[in-house]
């Protein structure tokens, strides 16, 4: 479980953080800063407006979105080429689109949107020995998203937690940097771990790379994860079904 911690670290550490300071973007460095756009020595402001997102639902989007990234095995080291990718919009019968990664186990999808973010989530399907791999966004999309998947092969996922676990990422209002300093809260029954410098710990909050797990939730049923924020207020409800015998990977933000 280390070592997958310490992996799983190593990429996320290439995520550059970023925090917000009344609208501003500050660096997690130097004092408490009162003039927007100076680095802060906490994690957050401690204003109400540290996180501008709170509390904001999407409602238009550009004609065409983009949803593209490469499938890696962070504990291997390799891309994870001939990964089926699949696009569904939640309660749909059928997926939206479908591609396929190249042989470095890059990919690209273009959505027509109507002008509505849309309310989706996608589905990996990677070669055997590899798990199949559900991702679920924070919100509903309104903007081109550029992602890295991580699969697993069976027995590593199966020494992680196996049937009914979960790796997640708590991200700011960028959408694209993670967020340290989040407590989350799993569903009943459900164990949340975090990823302290590199080692899988049972004490939280997140560290800067924003990266906890969840195990024991219920496959097929609806599955609702939250938290707070790092300035107390609640972080946004994700519900998602689990899949059997699949690895479910969530982003959480404000």
């Amino acid at each position: 479980m280390r070592a997958l911690a310490i992996v799983l670290l190593a990429g996320a550490c290439s995520i550059p953080e970023k925090h917000f300071d009344n609208g501003q973007i500050d660096a997690p460095a130097g004092t408490i800063d009162t003039a927007p756009g100076t680095p802060d020595a906490s994690p957050f402001d401690a204003n109400s407006a540290a996180f501008p997102c709170r509390g904001v639902v999407p409602t238009t989007a550009p004609p065409n979105l983009t949803f593209q990234g490469q499938v890696f095995d962070p504990l291997h080291g390799n891309m994870v080429g001939g990964t089926t990718i699949q696009l569904w919009q939640r309660g749909g019968a059928s997926p939206l689109l479908t591609t396929t990664a190249d042989a470095n186990g890059h990919f690209s999808l273009t959505l027509p949107t109507g002008g509505q973010p849309v309310d989706g989530y996608a589905h990996f399907i990677p070669p055997a020995p590899y798990v199949e791999t559900w991702v679920y966004p924070a919100e509903k999309v309104d903007k081109d998203l550029t992602i890295t998947i991580f699969v697993f092969q069976s027995p590593d996922w199966m020494s992680f937690g196996g049937n009914g676990s979960l790796i997640g990422i708590a991200i700011d209002c960028s959408e694209v940097a993670s967020l340290a300093g989040v407590t989350v809260n799993g569903p009943t029954g459900s164990t949340v771990t975090y990823f302290q410098g590199g080692v899988q710990q049972a004490g939280g909050p997140t560290d800067q790379t924003g990266l906890f797990a969840i195990t024991g939730l219920i496959p097929g049923a609806t599955n609702t994860v939250g938290g707070n924020a790092p300035d107390g207020p609640p972080m946004r409800d994700l519900s998602f079904t689990p899949q059997p015998n699949s690895l479910t990977q969530i982003l959480l933000m404000p």
